[in-house]
């Protein structure tokens, strides 16, 4: 997944050995686009990305709110280029796939190694250290923790991350696992060919809306304008699917059609018809990991595995980014192995209420788009009036008078001014040298100095348990 790619890249260019397992066969994602605000840019940019980003990706400037059943544009939202500017990068749509292989290319170049179709069973804590401590078992950071494949073959490593998602195998060694509670909706994500949606009468309707978002209640889908123009479609399901919480391949038909949910806007009810086959999944809600290092200091939870997310949220990709450089950020001043733990804890401290704060954003953001009764009414007349406002007698739209600009900037901010490696090097700064220091841990003869080329303590050999 996003997490483990994200991780293994960040960590394999520092110059760390990584390994990452896969119980596919090979890299996983999901069918359609994902969301990348100016937060998740800048991280691709600052890891030397900014090129191909910009090639495979549509940079999205505005958003366009639209009611899902007239068709109606409702409201607008246009975001100032001062915005991205002071961000310090822009708001883009990829094609899931193609972010994923950018990062899995990059890895694979960095020097970290892949082994697919190995499914992890089993997960052990480091014993602890006898007389004489095996040298497959034991490094400088001690004994260590290891993992079981399926094949059988068991394999240590200085430092254990777990990406594998909210149903993580490692959360259960690190924290307790909670089974996910499910929503009562269930997402489905689809692609509609490009050539064909520009020569279709309907479907162009909704491509020239530009970026489109359908508001409506139990249904919210969202277009993304790339070269597929992908979209999700999140539906109010009463009966539990059952089995895994993964997502799986289905007929558009299994899409619930009743008068709450079958949209009345033509284009819209033509352009399920156009796709046959929809990617989807159940939205469990799981509680975030209370735990998210192991009492060993040798296990860690990252991304979905230690704050699982809602399917399709608008800042997955931000925390999956985020993480992997305030981590990888973190343990690049790691000197001594007496060091780790507290690196460990502060990525717990830095992530944990930044992971919060994100998802918050995103069920407020659900809970806005599928408004019903009187609460759509007030919305609705809210966005049209200042949709009206923003416009002149003649139907233009209107300079902003510097206004607007303050109150967009001072919502969000919070939110895309974040950057994750200043964030790590702050704490580092503050907290980390000073411990180094009251220490004396710098410059400490030869472990120092093979430290500083990546290969002693670090993570080397760090397995990345990531099952799809």
């Amino acid at each position: 997944g996003l997490s483990g790619l994200a991780t293994a890249y960040a960590f394999a260019s520092d110059g760390h050995r990584v390994r990452l397992f896969e119980r596919a066969s090979g890299i996983a994602s999901v069918p359609g686009g994902i969301r990348l605000p100016p937060n998740a840019t800048k991280i691709l940019v600052q890891w030397g990305m900014g090129d191909e980003l910009r090639e495979k990706s549509a940079v999205i400037t505005s958003a366009t709110f639209c009611d899902l059943h007239t068709g109606e544009i409702v409201g607008r939202t246009e975001w100032m280029p001062s915005m991205f500017m002071d961000s310090g990068g822009e708001f883009h749509m990829i094609n899931h796939r193609d972010l994923c292989d950018m990062l899995y290319t990059r890895a694979v170049s960095a020097g970290a190694e892949f082994t697919f179709d190995s499914a992890i069973t089993a997960i052990s804590p480091p014993s602890p250290a006898g007389p004489h401590p095996s040298r497959s078992s034991a490094s400088a950071l001690g004994p260590q923790p290891s993992v079981t494949l399926a094949s059988g073959d068991v394999v240590h490593a200085d430092l254990l991350i777990g990406a594998d998602g909210a149903q993580s195998l490692l959360r259960s060694v690190v924290d307790e696992q909670c089974p996910g509670a499910y929503t009562g909706t269930t997402m489905y994500t689809g692609v509609v060919n490009a050539a064909r949606a520009a020569a279709d009468q309907y479907l162009r309707e909704i491509i020239e809306i530009g970026h489109p978002i359908w508001m409506g209640e139990g249904v919210v889908p969202a277009k993304r304008p790339e070269g597929e123009h992908a979209f999700h479609i999140e539906c109010r399901e009463d009966t539990d699917l059952g089995g895994p919480a993964d997502w799986d391949s289905v007929p558009s038909s299994s899409i619930p059609h009743t008068d709450e949910f079958e949209p009345r806007y033509v284009p819209i009810r033509h352009l399920l018809k156009c796709v046959p086959q929809l990617t989807r999944v159940r939205c469990c809600a799981h509680p975030p990991a209370e735990n998210w290092v192991d009492a060993a200091r040798r296990i860690l939870l990252t991304g979905q595995a230690a704050h699982p997310m809602l399917p399709c949220a608008m800042h997955q990709s931000s925390d999956c980014l985020e993480s992997a450089a305030v981590l990888s950020t973190l343990l690049s001043h790691l000197r001594a192995p007496a060091q780790l733990p507290s690196l460990l804890y502060a990525y717990h401290d830095l992530r944990a209420p930044r992971a919060a704060r994100l998802h918050d954003l995103e069920l407020k953001n659900r809970f806005y788009l599928c408004m019903e009764g009187d609460l759509r009414v007030a919305r609705d007349e809210n966005m049209r009036a200042s949709l009206v406002r923003r416009r002149g007698d003649d139907g233009a739209e209107e300079e902003d008078d510097g206004g607007q600009l303050a109150r967009q900037w001072a919502e969000l901010s919070e939110v895309w001014g974040y950057d994750a490696r200043e964030e790590a090097e702050e704490w580092w700064i503050r907290w980390g040298l000073l411990r180094e220091r009251a220490g004396g841990v710098a410059g400490k003869g030869a472990d120092a100095d093979a430290d500083a080329a990546g290969s002693v303590f670090g993570v080397g050999g760090v397995p990345f348990e990531v099952s799809g």
